[in-house]
């Protein structure tokens, strides 16, 4: 018995994504008859785990993402499990004569909710594909499979968190301050992270202000801010998970002040997946800021961190990403009361060069990205200078004699 799924010429090498129709047809050949109980074509969406715990026990689950799950029986037509219940073994399976059958099938994606986009990795992946059942009364058997390839997709203005501004504040609580100081309501150090929003797209670079209040009467080492990305592999209550730093901003010396202002901000890479936790195989992504003191270069004296939201798609794109950056309606950059102290980095980005090795770029400035564009009297001018022009050729060879006379006088 020989069984192959065959897709529409047009839809053969899409990307498919939410509300796409999955058209083709099932070619089946079978030399002699075939008794089963019917032909089934589904849909699916195959999340699989496969990781070791921390006692070396090996963790594989399996599932399917699309719930309901999508499916039509191609033979025999608008066939159901009521035609055979309450029915013998015998007479629960129907007769394929022995020819060349196809059989067109067609079914969508769901739109809510959204299956994750394909992923494979070391540990997990998630596989979409067309499989053909053999259905019989005892079992189902796998006939053929079809891999398709399906895109992420998570538009950030249909999550009311995306576009909401983010705040993140943490205090250190200290004993000794609370006893010297027992009217004040504050804490020895704290910081306050804002921004715009929460949802970014890949390819963005996303701004921040962070205020830091540091009433200890020392100086900081640094502060790093740092945009990571978690991956989590969990079945049965067991959990793997994998981080990394995907970019980071750091200052250097944070003077004793009372209270700094720093504005900076970190790229969202192109080639990452957007955020997703509804199923066996979890991406989120997240923003942790550490500030260290001197001596200490590991554990931070203070540290926090606020998940981030990392979409495909926003509508009325313009808009949305001047405010993420921090523009006004009017265009020009968002100002800040005098008298703070301002810190602004560059972050050293490591991109990969034609020639295979790492070639260090710095990333442009605050002030580079959001200045105004110089005004005309800045610009070099288009007419060119009289002193520009070449002498003519009287003037040239009188010159060259004035110099010859003036070099031979002097010679005597």
């Amino acid at each position: 018995m020989e069984v192959k799924i065959v897709l529409s010429r047009e839809k053969k090498y899409w990307r498919y994504g939410p509300g796409d129709r999955v058209e083709g047809k099932l070619i089946v050949y079978n030399p002699h008859p075939v008794y089963c109980s019917g032909i089934r074509v589904s849909l699916e969406a195959i999340v699989r785990v496969n990781f070791r715990d921390s006692s070396g026990r090996l963790i594989t689950k399996t599932e399917d993402a699309i719930v309901p799950n999508i499916y039509t029986y191609v033979w025999p037509v608008n066939w159901s499990w009521a035609q055979i219940s309450g029915k013998f073994y015998e007479e629960r399976q129907s007769r394929l004569p022995a020819s060349k059958h196809i059989f067109p099938f067609s079914f969508s994606y769901p739109t809510t909710p959204i299956p994750p986009g394909t992923f494979c990795s070391e540990f997990g992946s998630v596989k979409h594909c067309v499989t053909v059942y053999l259905m019989t009364p005892s079992k189902n058997h796998t006939l053929a499979t079809h891999i398709l390839n399906f895109g992420d997709y998570l538009n950030l203005l249909q999550d009311p968190v995306a576009l909401k501004p983010l705040k993140l504040e943490k205090r250190k609580k200290s004993l000794m301050f609370s006893l010297v100081h027992p009217s004040s309501s504050s804490s020895p150090l704290h910081f306050t992270l804002k921004m715009p929003q929460r949802g970014f797209l890949p390819g963005e670079y996303a701004t921040f202000k962070f205020s830091l209040i540091n009433l200890t009467g020392k100086s900081l080492a640094r502060v790093v801010i740092s945009f990571i990305q978690k991956i989590s592999y969990h079945a049965d209550k067991v959990r793997k998970t994998l981080g990394s730093v995907l970019d980071e901003a750091e200052t250097l010396e944070v003077d004793a002040a009372v209270e700094t202002i720093w504005e900076s901000g970190f790229f969202i890479p192109r080639d990452i997946k957007p955020t997703f936790y509804k199923c066996n195989i979890e991406h989120q992504y997240f923003l942790k800021v550490q500030i260290f003191s001197k001596g200490s270069s590991t554990r931070p004296a203070l540290k926090g961190h606020v998940p981030l939201i990392v979409g495909t798609v926003r509508d009325n794109c313009q808009r949305t990403c001047n405010q993420c950056r921090g523009i006004a309606p009017g265009g020009s950059s968002t100002s800040f009361s005098a008298g703070l102290s301002r810190r602004r980095t560059s972050l050293d980005v490591l991109h990969t060069s034609s020639l295979g090795r790492l070639a260090k770029v710095e990333s442009p400035s605050m002030s580079d990205i959001f200045s105004p564009p110089p005004s005309y009297s800045q610009l070099s001018s288009r007419a060119a200078s009289i002193d520009n022009f070449l002498p003519l050729y009287e003037d040239a060879m009188y010159e060259r004699n004035h110099n010859r006379r003036k070099k031979s006088v002097e010679t005597k």
